[in-house]
């Protein structure tokens, strides 16, 4: 009979850990809340319903999942719903402690600026997205022969560049104070790193320019060439990733 028992409460400790996960884990199950307990007036995704400590919990977006990877607790004792179930339990989360405090909001004056200046940013973003391909135009048809194109080009390069050091800290000013669907996460981040990093391209392709332009080393021509188109390049993506925000991630699939 004691070997039994002792069997029987060697299974039951074998087994506990996979009634209970401490860690969340992706289920089938269907999950207990309604909608997202981080964006609360999201749906879930029922590819997005992990198991946490023996509750089923729907999440919205990935961007939701790992915000609630991160800190698991804190969202199912924020969410009536998640919390009750846990009650039901025996209290595998404490959902009388009550949830850690969100972030004080930002001060509403620097948030009022950061606002206002980032709706300057459609309006100056696609100056440097013109300027740029066309600079990177004028390199190339200064390499086909035809150095009339040199002046334009220069031209071109220095105000599309000033332009994306312009755009892209209004573009982040901008991300700051707007809240975007679930769906555009991606995009945004996207249009947001691709921006910053043309940005720097142009800079630095600007930077060799006008050192080559003044009888620099040689090594400077191919060089800042190489970094316009580069930079030309990246901003044509970010612009496309920014029409995403606007017509639709179906408008120019690619």
């Amino acid at each position: 009979m004691g070997a039994a028992v002792q069997s029987v409460t060697a299974w039951a400790l074998l087994a506990a850990p996979l009634c209970v996960q401490d860690v969340p884990e992706l289920t089938q199950r269907p999950a207990v809340n309604a909608t997202c307990p981080i964006l609360e007036d999201e749906p879930n995704d029922p590819a997005l319903t992990f198991l946490y400590k023996g509750v089923a919990v729907g999440l919205c977006c990935e961007d939701c999942q790992r915000k609630f990877l991160r800190d698991p607790e804190r969202y199912c004792r924020g969410t009536p719903e998640l919390a009750a179930a846990y009650v039901a339990l025996d209290g595998s989360v404490d959902a009388s402690a009550p949830a850690p405090a969100d972030p004080p909001p930002a001060d509403p004056e620097a948030r009022g600026f950061l606002d206002f200046a980032g709706r300057f940013h459609p309006l100056t973003v696609h100056f440097p997205i013109a300027l740029l391909l066309a600079a990177a135009l004028g390199e190339l048809l200064v390499l086909m022969g035809w150095p009339g194109a040199a002046t334009g080009a220069a031209f071109a390069h220095r105000l599309g560049t000033l332009g994306a050091l312009v755009a892209a800290p209004l573009g982040l000013a901008l991300a700051a104070t707007t809240e975007f669907a679930p769906s555009l996460q991606r995009a945004v981040a996207w249009h947001q790193w691709l921006g910053i990093a043309a940005a720097g391209l142009a800079a630095v392709s600007l930077v060799l320019a006008e050192v080559s332009r003044r009888g620099g080393p040689g090594w400077t021509r191919p060089a800042y060439r190489l970094l316009l188109l580069a930079a030309a390049g990246v901003v044509a993506a970010a612009g496309h990733f920014g029409a995403e925000l606007i017509w639709g991630s179906d408008f120019l699939p690619f």
